[in-house]
């Protein structure tokens, strides 16, 4: 959550360091994350049901990512709508 906090905080002085310390502390962050909660939830699944635990898992994980991309592109677009002016979503001057 810090290295997604730290890119509130982007300007157009914003060093190059500063852009790749961010996303290697998300990543941290991610990887500290993601492998416990699948060990989690792989323990609460029989050995023989192990594969298709697995396949739904990576849908659930596939669809959500799209899904949540889906809505932040969607945010972003509104938030530079509602703050640049004379800006027009999809139509080239």
């Amino acid at each position: 959550m810090l290295g997604t906090l730290a890119f509130t905080r982007v300007g157009a002085d914003t060093s190059y360091r500063y852009f790749a310390v961010a996303p290697f502390v998300v990543g941290l962050g991610i990887g500290s994350t993601i492998m416990p909660s699948m060990a989690a939830a792989f323990q609460t699944v029989s050995r023989p049901e192990t594969p298709r635990g697995t396949s739904a898992l990576t849908v659930v994980q596939r669809v959500a990512g799209a899904i949540g991309t889906a809505l932040l592109a969607i945010n972003l677009q509104r938030a530079i709508a509602a703050n640049v002016p004379d800006f027009q979503a999809g139509s080239r001057a």
